[in-house]
């Protein structure tokens, strides 16, 4: 348990510091690197208020032990959480244990994205130049030690889904593809960057440091003991759409892998992100005395990589040497992967095309490869599709994932339905408008012939009940028309609507709230939502007020109108 470990570092750290006093290091660790010791810097542009910046940091012994209390803090709690709830399974018949396992998934779920939301909010501190290089790289140390001990956790949650049946869990509300996912959300606080940061800052290893900003962040760390890894990170660019052809993706990612060292990339998997707007690459090497992995985001639309995952380690004395050309990569040259598509292959040994080869898609053999290494095959209608191919004792495989058709037929019939009811909607809405506006009429004629009766100062009270319950009216119009438009529904849950009001926003998807989801208002970013899938803004004192939420590739707009001139004149 690296509890233990960490445990351990932390008797050992407390001996080297000694003449600290327990009342610093306390209120370090308890904020958690929020407000921590300045590290020992060695900056090449340390002006934070610069666009770029690029700068080496090392964990001094004081910075190390305030971050192995913080995270230790936090897996003896997480131990004991999971201790109660392990008890509590094994005494439960199987319907307790279905709601039991749908409710921790749910409280893991809420705490991921928690952390998720403090990285980014780290980040953007970082870029803006209001968070130091040196505060920044700790915070993540931290953040990657509690994403560590929530990972593990969700992993126990699926090992107990599995012992209870589906519908038992179904009925529970248990999603386990959300569970899933949400250990790929925490992938930017669990990498191997993150990781290494971590084993810096709990003394478990030492090296150097270099963090640099400009148009998304990036760093490098470097054990002593040979370990490197890099990584980058920047908010997805593009539309969601896809321009950019996959072999041309790929082809971006190889070039951003790292050649400084003997040996070979070879792409091991490459999916087709449709829902998300992107392509993702994963690649493994060999060499002599390194081996890595490395896993690389494409955006479709721009072909700009905006996430960015590699890490080389010696190869460890007990690993066989590779044999030369062990490995065969293949790749798609010409066509778009898509299910039932034609695309044409290509395969390479240290990028030489091999000649020969038959070619293995799902469970049969296709053809072979022709003179240039290539072979042309319609793909399977297939989700996920495997192709493979071998030439003596060398290998390889490739991995293509695609999304369900019968799901975006699904969206795509959703979409239309939502555009029909939204149509609906308005109509209904013009009609009460109409009925509102005759309405309106006649309490003028009545407000008129109370004002010669009862005076001026019953008609204020009247008017101004008038004016509320219309205010109110078109509000719950808007609210049903809103939440119509986009994958992500906006509502108003705290404050009421108005030219320059202060309101809070709730942002779900499907019942469920979206965290870390960008909020504009009439074109400006004012914020991201909060682990509760809420955010406070101001509204503008204008007419029209637009609000839009972007999470990944799903958005949502809602349109606030206010009636401010015929206010006006009836103020007057």
């Amino acid at each position: 348990m690296r509890a233990t470990q960490l445990i351990a570092v932390l008797v050992a750290l407390s001996l080297v510091v000694g003449s600290v006093p327990a009342a610093a290091v306390a209120s370090t660790a308890t904020t958690g690197a929020a407000e921590t010791a300045q590290l020992q810097t060695n900056s090449t542009g340390t002006n934070q208020s610069e666009t770029n910046q690029s700068a080496s940091v090392r964990a001094s012994t004081g910075q190390q032990l305030s971050t192995v209390l913080a995270v230790t803090d936090d897996e003896v709690k997480s131990a004991v959480e999971e201790s109660s709830v392990e008890a509590l399974f094994a005494a439960a018949a199987e319907t307790e244990r279905a709601e039991l396992i749908a409710s921790r998934g749910s409280t893991l779920r809420e705490r991921a994205a928690g952390l998720v939301a403090d990285r980014r909010a780290a980040t953007a501190a970082y870029e803006n130049g209001t968070l130091s290089t040196a505060d920044y790289a700790q915070r993540v140390a931290v953040l990657s030690g509690q994403a560590a001990t929530v990972s593990n956790a969700i992993t126990r949650v699926q090992q107990r889904a599995v012992t209870v049946s589906a519908a038992e869990l179904e009925a529970a509300g248990y999603d386990a593809a959300a569970v899933a996912d949400t250990q790929d959300r925490l992938r930017s606080l669990t990498g191997a960057s993150s990781r290494a940061l971590l084993d810096q800052y709990t003394a478990v290893s030492n090296g150097e440091i270099n963090i640099e900003r400009g148009n998304g962040v990036e760093i490098e760390v470097e054990s002593e003991d040979g370990e490197q890894s890099r990584s980058f990170e920047r908010p997805q660019p593009g539309d969601g759409s896809f321009v950019v052809e996959m072999n041309d993706a790929q082809a971006t990612a190889e070039a951003a892998l790292s050649t400084d060292t003997d040996g070979e990339w070879t792409l091991e998997e490459a999916k087709r992100k449709p829902e998300y707007g992107f392509y993702e690459f994963e690649f493994v090497f060999e060499g002599p005395t390194r081996t890595g992995e490395a896993e690389v985001d494409v955006d479709g639309q721009t072909g700009e990589i905006f996430a960015f995952e590699e890490e080389l380690e010696p190869r460890d004395d007990d690993d066989e040497e590779p044999e030369d050309n062990t490995r065969l990569l293949i790749s798609v040259v010409d066509g778009e992967p898509a299910p039932g598509a034609t695309v044409t292959l290509q395969v390479t040994a240290t990028g030489d095309p091999v000649s020969g080869v038959d070619v293995e898609v799902g469970d049969s053999v296709v053809g072979t490869t022709d003179d240039d290494g290539r072979l042309t095959v319609t793909l399977p209608d297939d989700k996920e599709v495997d192709i493979e191919v071998e030439d003596g004792e060398r290998d390889g495989e490739l991995e293509l994932e695609f999304a369900d058709e019968e799901d975006e037929e699904s969206e795509d019939e959703e979409s239309q339905e939502s555009e029909d009811e939204e149509g609906e909607e308005r109509e209904d809405e013009e009609s009460q408008e109409s009925e509102d506006e005759e309405g309106e009429e006649r309490e003028d004629e009545e407000s008129q012939e109370s004002e010669d009766e009862e005076g001026e100062e019953r008609e204020d009270e009247e008017n101004e009940t008038d004016e509320q319950d219309e205010s109110e009216a078109e509000t719950e119009a808007e609210d049903e028309i809103a939440t119509a438009d986009g994958d992500l529904a906006i509502s108003v849950v705290s404050g009421d609507p108005a030219p320059d009001a202060t309101v809070t926003l709730e942002v779900s998807q499907g019942g469920q709230l979206v965290a870390d989801a960008t909020v504009t208002v009439n074109g400006e970013q004012v914020g991201s939502t909060n682990g509760n899938g809420q955010l406070t803004v101001t509204f503008p004192d204008d007419e029209d007020v637009e609000i839009s939420v972007e999470s990944g590739d799903s958005d949502g707009d809602r349109d606030f109108e206010f009636d401010t001139d015929e206010s006006d004149e009836e103020d007057a």
